[in-house]
């Protein structure tokens, strides 16, 4: 029996644990929303999103279900879900978040600080 905002009602088409352990065919199981678990011939799983954003259908790798839930799957991929509808693709937003990150790790160390490092770590090998 399906009743609204019941506990125990389990939505029809989702997957289930039980089902994400027993996945051992390779292709995709869809979760719904375009949320797929996949499944490679070596059987390794990982979280994969499809979506629509001008034209194309891209999709977005998500995690290995090793190290990504089924419910942060079902969390992440709401989220790149808000993106899309405020018109925003979520794999460029994660680029430039990556790149605004290692860019911030290269201004960690100056030049100068480098190459005095580096002075200071070949002139033992010289004497």
């Amino acid at each position: 029996m399906y009743r609204k905002g019941s506990k125990d009602v389990r939505e029809f088409g989702r997957l289930a644990a039980t089902k994400i352990a027993a996945s051992k065919e390779p292709g995709r199981y869809c979760d719904g929303d375009g949320l797929y678990l996949q499944v490679s011939r070596w059987q390794t799983k990982a979280w994969l999103l499809k979506y629509q954003l001008a034209g194309r259908s891209p999709e977005m790798g998500l995690g290995s279900l090793n190290d990504v839930s089924l419910k942060q799957a079902r969390e992440k991929a709401r989220a790149a879900r808000a993106m899309l509808i405020d018109g925003d693709d979520p794999i460029d937003a994660r680029t430039a978040k990556k790149e605004a990150l290692r860019a911030e790790n290269a201004k960690r160390v100056t030049f100068k600080e480098a190459a005095e490092k580096y002075i200071a770590a070949h002139q033992a090998g010289t004497a």
